[in-house]
């Protein structure tokens, strides 16, 4: 290979790796991927959900599995909802193949408002509760 082959080889490739990156930071804006967003720590309860940055006492969320009920759970000392966003839910409790089906409007919407939208006969959210919840999509 001379010099001009070798050179056009590395464009080719550097714009290869440009592309894939590019690729890789839309599909993270497209599922609200914000890395600078605060987690609980590991070995917590509720280790690695996100948080909204307050220490435990500050989350208030629902119960994903019912809506009707509030579950608290304590740490520490403190006492917190756990809820869930269905984007949280398939990310803790689901196989990665989910998203591949899953109904996009659904993603950062509150489980009790998709079980609503189910019972009122909205099939993309009887769709997204099934893959959410179905044994054979579970981790």
């Amino acid at each position: 290979m001379d010099n001009t082959q070798t050179t056009l080889i590395y464009k080719l490739t550097q714009l290869r790796l440009m592309i894939a990156a590019a690729t890789v930071q839309a599909l993270l804006r497209k599922a609200n991927f914000n890395p600078d967003q605060p987690r609980v720590p590991a070995g917590e309860p509720g280790g690695g959900q996100w948080t909204d940055g307050g220490g435990f006492g500050s989350i208030q969320r629902r119960s994903p599995l019912n809506a009707s009920s509030e579950s608290s759970m304590t740490s520490g000392g403190g006492s917190y909802e756990v809820a869930t966003t269905c984007a949280e839910h398939i990310a803790t409790s689901c196989r990665g193949s989910v998203m591949r089906e899953f109904p996009s409007q659904y993603l950062d919407v509150e489980i009790d408002d998709v079980r609503r939208d189910a019972q009122s006969g909205n099939a993309a959210a009887r769709k997204a509760l099934k893959l959410m919840f179905d044994k054979r999509f579970q981790k």
